[in-house]
């Protein structure tokens, strides 16, 4: 429940998965469109898909589910049939029995659940005994769908009843499997051509996709419909809108499923109902395909025209959505990034993501995940279309859904949630306002497919940036002691001499005393020690302006910028020396960690005479080096 100026406003959410299914469509828009009438805002969780075969990008998909927050949302509505994946819809149950939501099921009897099904079976009924008992059909050949499919199989038994009702006997080369789309139907066509029997009066056809496909092949076979043969269809899909003749055919009821479903939402939530069972009816529309209306032939330039209409703009989005493609690829951060997303989406969305996709520093602990979640505990509102209200609350809980969202539904109905995802990894998730269902989705997911790949794309041309300067970076770092090696120091050396011009610059030259005889005598893994002893004082007493290096071996050489004293550099060489008797104090091994020192004050450093400035810090080390007598090894 959403409170919003004091007022209560109750969320109804859906779950459902291949909206641009238009069955599936119809079913939401009858649904949304009543409910939101009687005062309810409407949430939409909807992969653009179904989730069939639980392939790992399906199961990305189902991630949005996920979404669904019981404080918010206060009735859940299932289209379990468009998910068309049972395991996803009795875990989307579950999480909602277990939060206590009321849920309803549409499509599909559930025993736990109130439910809301079709009859498909009255109205298919009705469309067989319109052509063998009104139109008198005798030879009546039938393109079931998939063989087995309990759709299919009901369709045929019922098929076979009528004909045997009206004393017609079943011949099966008169039967054929179409799969519910065009090529199979092609090729029961054909066989149907090739039969010895009587050319069919009629064919029956399980849905409209087989059934415009059996009129198409009888056209292209110099047969004319309904004038030589009746063909009926199924499903009242929008394609036939576009078809010549329009079809005899069946569809649902959209207007009873709106109204029952709102008046079972408003039981459901005053406690008067529990596990009801509503059945909604098809209604059988007879038409041109069967020759009860006739074909008007001046309308078929209409639909052309509206059909070519669909596809110019269609083809013009999909050119839009290349542009936004090509331009992503020169962003190179995340404002630019976003910008961009704002430029090309819809007026109304919100992109967010989770806030370790890209490992950024927005929220404390940004990896924290609820179990089995897919989502962050806090999301990044990453950008947002350009008739939202900027916020500068980037970061959010995920339980809100989106940032401000009390104030989102002061202004919007319908919220539309989708999956972000690059096959099964979760990048976070797209929320769409829109106001009615002539909104167009296919262009939605044009525009999430893009920003699919976009972000991946973005996140792995960061990462790349991140691994190239790690590599650099190793590169240029002794592996032992951490500080420059000597191609880190020249490269170093280039950049600080620019930087630090004015100053004048003191050249070191330090070599550890009897480090032979500690290799020699205790090992080459203390003669590492003593070394790396020796790199953590050099580190510890330098500034960071300072270029600390180790040339090889026990050979270091420090470049430091200050004023213009010998005093400082006395100064660096004591707190060395100071920092390596405390660890030879503290040092186990019967040896002390010693050095010998050569320095000098340089006042035109740079790359060109650098080798000669070490030459000569490196003859003045040595000359301290023979002087020294208390470096041996004890």
């Amino acid at each position: 429940m959403a409170v919003i100026n004091n007022k209560d406003f109750k969320i109804i959410g859906i779950c459902a998965a291949d909206i641009l299914e238009e069955n599936v469509s119809d079913v939401l828009r009858a649904i949304s469109e009543t409910v939101s009438e009687r005062g309810y805002k409407v949430f939409l969780f909807n992969p653009f898909r179904n989730l069939f075969d639980n392939t790992p990008y399906e199961i990305g998909e189902a991630s949005i589910y996920k979404l669904v927050n019981p404080d918010i949302v206060d009735l859940l509505i299932i289209l379990s049939e468009s998910i068309k994946n049972a395991d996803v819809v009795d875990g989307i149950i579950h999480r909602a029995k277990e939060n206590n939501l009321p849920t309803i099921v549409v499509e599909e009897k559930n025993d736990e659940c109130n439910s809301i099904i079709f009859n498909y079976t009255d109205a298919f009924e009705k469309l067989v005994r319109h052509i063998v008992e009104y139109h008198n059909c005798k030879r009546v050949n039938f393109i079931a769908g998939i063989e087995g499919n309990s759709f299919s199989k009901e369709r045929e038994d019922i098929y076979k009843k009528v004909l045997a009702e009206n004393g017609i006997a079943f011949e099966q080369e008169r039967l054929g499997y179409g799969g519910f789309w065009e090529k199979p139907t092609r090729e029961v066509m054909k066989a149907f051509m090739e039969s010895s029997l009587p050319f069919p009066e009629a064919i029956i056809c399980c849905n409209d996709a087989m059934a415009i496909t059996a009129c198409r092949v009888l056209r292209e076979n110099g047969y004319r419909v309904p004038e030589d043969v009746l063909v009926t269809g199924f499903d009242g899909i929008e394609l036939e809108r576009y078809s010549v003749p329009r079809l005899t055919t069946a569809t649902m009821d959209t207007e009873g499923i709106g109204i029952e479903t709102a008046n079972l939402v408003e039981r459901v939530l005053n406690g008067q109902s529990n596990r009801e069972l509503i059945e909604i009816q098809y209604v059988p529309r007879f038409s041109q395909s069967c020759g009860c209306k006739p074909v008007k032939n001046e309308l078929i330039g209409d639909k052309v025209s509206k059909l070519y209409y669909k596809i110019s703009m269609s083809n013009d989005q999909e050119s839009y959505m290349f542009l936004y493609h090509s331009q992503s690829v020169t962003c190179k951060t995340d404002q630019e990034m976003s910008d961009v997303m704002r430029y090309f989406g819809d007026n109304w969305f919100w992109c967010c993501i989770n806030s370790d996709f890209f490992n950024t520093d927005f929220v404390n602990n940004p990896t924290k995940r609820d179990e089995d979640n897919p989502f962050t505990e806090q999301m990044i509102l990453f950008s947002q279309g350009k008739e939202t209200k900027a916020t500068d609350c980037r970061a959010f809980s995920r339980k809100n859904l989106l940032p401000n969202l009390d104030e989102i539904l002061q202004e919007h109905n319908y919220l539309f949630f989708c999956p972000l995802h690059f096959i099964d990894e979760v990048i976070g998730y797209l929320a769409i306002s829109f106001e009615n269902f002539n909104f167009t989705f296919a262009y939605t997911k044009r525009f999430l497919d893009n920003t699919n790949q976009i972000l991946e794309s973005y996140k792995n041309r960061r990462q790349l940036v991140v691994a190239n300067a790690a590599l650099a970076e190793m590169h240029k770092r002794d592996p032992m002691t951490g500080i420059y090696n000597r191609r880190g120091f020249y490269r170093q050396l280039r950049t600080s001499v620019d930087l630090y011009k004015e100053r004048v610059a003191f050249v070191f030259s330090i070599d550890m005393d009897n480090l032979k005889d500690i290799n020699d005598t205790f090992g080459h893994n203390e003669g590492d020690r003593a070394i790396k002893a020796l790199s953590e004082s050099i580190s510890t007493c330098s500034s960071e302006s300072d270029i600390c290096s180790r040339f090889g071996g026990d050979e270091f050489i420090i470049v430091s910028f200050g004023s213009t004293s010998e005093q400082l550099a006395e100064s660096y060489i004591s707190r060395i020396n100071e920092h390596l008797k405390s660890f030879n104090e503290h040092n186990e091994a019967p040896y002390n960690v010693v050095i010998s020192c050569g320095y000098l004050e340089v006042n035109d450093l740079n790359e060109d005479n650098v080798d000669e400035y070490i030459k000569l810090a490196d003859e003045r080390m040595y000359e301290q080096k023979r002087k020294h007598k208390s470096g041996k090894v004890r």
